[in-house]
């Protein structure tokens, strides 16, 4: 309970503090109107993929040789492809996979990177030089080649396909996250941290990772967009998710045998798979724009 006015005061000070953190990245955001929109296209592709698949009349396993390659009309917004599906349906569950993807092996990047990355930063010496050389190898390793080995090993499925991707993808998470730990660690409240008999770990869940946030948050945002075309490449060449699973590497793959004849085949699978990336690759301008104070 607020005892006196003076306290009422502390209270409404400490919440307008909290509040204006939040407000000041979100002005610094905004002013990046291509980042808003992306922001607004990205919540409405989640939507969609989330959404869509449950209320389309189509299934992405379902054949209709009498419609085979028919061209955008009443019935089928996008068409359809050289099995008679809808390929609007088939989009949707493309999308809808590869956010799984994207998202997925971006949180195994972000949990391994953050891992590695804070062990070998806090800790510093000989720990910090194998961790890093480790970091060096992963760098040096084809990570294409690698996600190669690791699905034929595993096997084709979405899960082995993001976890892959992920396991492959860390590396440069781990570099950002150990430069934001050398430069934090540095600071005057982890030394009184450590004065009150704070444990590293304790130290480093609560003062150091979330003080390297920002960059961790755009680094993601990158990464997301990297993960889902890693997948498409997969499909390309045919390591993707197992048919008839749609993939929009997949739809552009075949599409791309029928561009002449049947043009829509690739143009709305590729034109959803780019709008995507673009989207992703401007939301994450304006995220590092947010959390840069120079841009104010």
């Amino acid at each position: 309970m607020v005892e006196n006015y003076n306290d009422v005061k502390t209270i409404n000070t400490f919440e307008i503090k909290e509040r204006s953190y939040f407000s000041i990245l979100w002005g610094r955001f905004k002013k990046n109107k291509m980042a808003v929109i992306s922001l607004y296209f990205i919540i409405f592709l989640i939507v969609v993929a989330i959404v869509g698949p449950l209320v389309s009349p189509y299934h992405y396993t379902m054949m209709d040789y009498t419609a085979l390659y028919q061209t955008p009309n009443a019935k089928h917004w996008m068409g359809t492809d050289d099995g008679g599906r809808d390929l609007a349906t088939l989009i949707v569950y493309g999308l809808r996979n590869a956010l799984i993807v994207g998202f997925g092996a971006g949180l195994v990047e972000v949990f391994i990177g953050i891992l590695i990355g804070a062990i070998a930063g806090y800790l510093g010496g000989q720990v910090d030089n194998i961790l890093m050389r480790f970091v060096d190898i992963m760098f040096a390793l084809p990570s294409f080649l690698l996600n190669l080995v690791l699905v034929v090993v595993l096997g084709r499925s979405l899960f082995t396909i993001l976890l892959a991707i992920g396991l492959t993808s860390w590396a440069g998470m781990a570099r950002l996250v150990r430069g934001q730990v050398l430069t934090v660690k540095q600071l005057e409240y982890i030394e009184a941290a450590k004065a009150l008999g704070a444990s590293n770990l304790t130290i480093i869940l609560r003062y150091v990772i979330p003080n390297s946030v920002g960059p961790i948050a755009v680094a993601l945002s990158f990464n997301i967009p990297g993960a889902m075309m890693m997948e498409s490449g997969l499909s390309l060449i045919g390591l993707g998710v197992m048919p008839p699973m749609p993939s929009w590497g997949g739809l552009i793959s075949q599409g791309s045998r029928w561009m002449l004849s049947y043009p829509h085949m690739i143009l709305f699978p590729a034109g959803a798979f780019a709008l995507t990336i673009l989207a992703f690759t401007f939301f994450g301008d304006g995220l590092r724009d947010a959390f840069d104070p120079k841009t104010e």
